[in-house]
This record gives C-alpha cells, structure tokens and sequence, in this order.
C-alpha cells in the first residue's frame, strides 16, 4: 500500500520505482472522483509511458459531464483505453 499526499499517485511516492522494479507497464486506473485522482494519476502514468487503461464502471465522478470529460481526456490526451471491469478480460 502507498499512501498519497497528493492528488497524483506518483506526486512524492515511490510508485514510479516500485512499477518499473516489478516490470509493470499497464495501469488500470479506478477510483472516485474521475476527474481529480484518477485523472492527475493517469495523466502522469501517460507522461511516464505507462499505458493506461480506465474501467469507467469502476469510476465515478460527482457529476456525469466530469466523468465523460475526464474518460475522453484520457483516450485523447493520453492515449489511454476507456473500457469496463469485464473489458479488461479481454
């Protein structure tokens, strides 16, 4: 477990470290708050190389138009995959 101090997951932890000591190059992002945590963290996976991958059935947002700005940002700007919880079987 990593505590965060910060919105980002990698901001001041040893994530990054962690991820790339374990080989891990595909993160599957969930959480609340779409476009706060999830968003700053998958944005800082993709500044890293790390394909990101976004359950949207495992994620919320406080409003419907934060979580769909938040999933598009992430496939656009990010180059991640929007997908749900069963999707990731696939």
């Amino acid at each position: 477990m990593i505590t965060k101090i910060r919105y980002d997951a990698f901001y001041g932890t040893p994530l990054d470290h962690l991820l790339r000591l374990w080989g891990i190059d595909t993160l599957v992002i969930c959480g609340t708050v779409a476009n706060i945590c999830v968003h700053y963290t998958a944005a800082s996976a993709a500044l890293r190389w790390y394909d990101v991958v976004i359950p949207r059935d495992a994620t919320s947002a406080l409003d419907p138009f934060d979580l769909e700005s938040s999933l598009r940002q992430t496939a656009f700007l990010f180059a991640g995959r929007v997908t749900t919880a069963a999707g990731l079987h696939a």
